[in-house]
């Protein structure tokens, strides 16, 4: 389960939740399955984003797998979709967008006998949109930490 939250500097706000399900070889490559949902509130230029990655599909490459300390890389491809609402004084509009996107994602995986950690970050790189009175970026970075035991 993944929950995320992030203040940015010009009134920017990010909140969410989401889930992963990872698999890994004895080789040390694995996949992993990814959905989630964020919003973004902006009150200095009065918009609301909303997007979601209902799907995103990667592969991973463990570092020392199985040792205790594993870091990883990964990338993969997702599927973005985004509802973007602003409103002003001049103008106001409502756009529903659906992009393909690229994600990179690194981090760092602790085992034991009994359990798994995981603390990994993912980038998504989203597009540039010419909406509402300044460019959006939908560049989100997600940062999760797991937990996992062995039965």
């Amino acid at each position: 389960l993944i929950y995320g939250f992030s203040k940015t500097t010009g009134g920017k706000k990010y909140e969410g939740l989401g889930m992963t399900w990872e698999y890994t070889l004895r080789s040390g490559l694995g996949v992993e399955f990814l959905g989630t949902f964020l919003k973004r509130y902006s009150i200095k230029t009065f918009s609301t984003e909303k997007f979601s990655i209902p799907l995103s599909l990667g592969a991973r490459k463990y570092f020392y797998y199985p040792f205790w300390i594993s870091p990883f890389v990964g990338l993969g491809g997702s599927y973005l979709k985004i509802e973007y609402t602003y409103w002003g004084e001049n103008s106001s509009g409502n756009e529903n967008i659906i992009r393909l996107t690229p994600y990179f994602t690194i981090g760092t995986q602790l085992s034991g006998e009994q359990f798994h950690v995981n603390l990994d970050a993912r980038y998504f790189h989203g597009p540039k949109l010419n909406l509402g009175q300044e460019p959006v970026k939908i560049r989100p970075i997600i940062y999760c930490a797991s937990i996992s035991f062995t039965w």
